[in-house]
């Protein structure tokens, strides 16, 4: 071949070439980044997939543990309101102990001052 025809041969192969790699640039390298983020987003998954058997039985603690948080609350509730009585209280509170194995001794009020009476208005 003579120099003007490799030019000739030569131009339309490398213009070819270039519109070819801009082509290829401008549609497979997003798809490739698209690609690359999936992946990674099943990695992602794939680790939160292997922790599940650990949060199911997290949450079964935690579950048990609000359950027991509640029958304390109503317990307490219970011994708080019992029937307005300080007999029914203080028996709530012997009954307590006793299950915890708490032992009172004495529970008595402390004698307090009275308070002192009202003086009633005179000139009536």
């Amino acid at each position: 071949m003579i120099p003007q025809q490799q030019l000739l041969f030569g131009v339309p192969m490398a213009v070819g070439g270039v519109l070819a790699a801009a082509v290829l640039g401008l549609v497979a390298w997003p798809q490739w980044q698209q690609v690359q983020v999936g992946r990674s987003r099943m990695a992602e998954l794939r680790e939160i997939e292997s922790r599940l058997p650990l949060m199911a039985t997290q949450l079964q603690r935690e579950q048990l543990a609000s359950e027991k948080a509640q029958g304390q609350q109503a317990l307490v509730l219970q011994l708080i309101a019992g029937s307005g009585t300080l007999a029914t209280f203080l028996a709530q509170v012997d009954k307590l102990a006793a299950l915890t194995g708490v032992r009172l001794s004495l529970y008595e009020p402390l004698a307090g001052a009275a308070p002192p009476p009202d003086p009633k208005p005179a000139g009536k």
